[in-house]
């Protein structure tokens, strides 16, 4: 599944259906609604890496590949890159992650059932820490670590009391406290 589901909650999603019993049409809805969170991402980086002779079929094939690491290593380097180059460069970016990915979760998968149970834990605590890390060091101003901040303290309080609606509150705080920083930032 990781060759062709690229995105870890797409998958728990495609899982969470087959396990339900749903059709195939109610997996597939649920796994396109469940990336469209990636939309936001492929639109801020395919103009960076667009040449004057980018073709639309590749600018496709490259958005089919955005995910969190490739995002912020295209947003980090694609303007060290010639224009020309930056499809290209990308390309090659998404094919090593994607073959480094399987070779990972292949050799997880194999020595997981050996693991004792607290290092299969901190197996699982290693991606958010990964992308929570990603995501602050690529940030290009504060408003983004306000976002993280705010996200980090709302999501555990509105999970205490509705646990189905902490991520979207998170969201939605994250969102709200970036545009408040920035609108405060500009008034000074």
């Amino acid at each position: 599944m990781t060759a062709f589901i690229w995105a870890l909650p797409a998958m728990v999603v495609l899982i969470a259906q087959i396990a339900s019993g749903a059709s195939i049409f109610a997996a597939f809805l649920a796994v396109t609604l469940s990336s469209v969170r990636l939309t936001p991402m492929v639109v801020a980086l395919l103009p960076e890496l667009k040449g004057p002779r980018t073709r639309k079929a590749t600018l496709f094939l490259m958005a089919n590949f955005i995910a969190v690491t490739s995002w912020v290593i295209g947003m980090e380097r694609a303007r060290s890159i010639p224009r020309d180059a930056r499809a290209a460069w990308f390309l090659g970016v998404e094919a090593t992650l994607v073959g480094a990915n399987l070779i990972v979760v292949t050799a997880v998968y194999l020595a997981s059932a050996g693991l004792p149970p607290l290092a299969n834990g901190a197996l699982a605590f290693l991606m958010p820490t990964y992308f929570l890390a990603s995501l602050w060091t690529s940030a290009r101003d504060s408003s983004a670590h306000a976002a993280l901040v705010a996200g980090l303290i709302v999501g555990p309080l509105v999970h205490a009391f509705a646990p189905q609606g902490d991520l979207p509150v998170a969201g939605l705080a994250g969102g709200l406290a970036a545009f408040v920083w920035r609108k405060a930032r500009a008034w000074r």
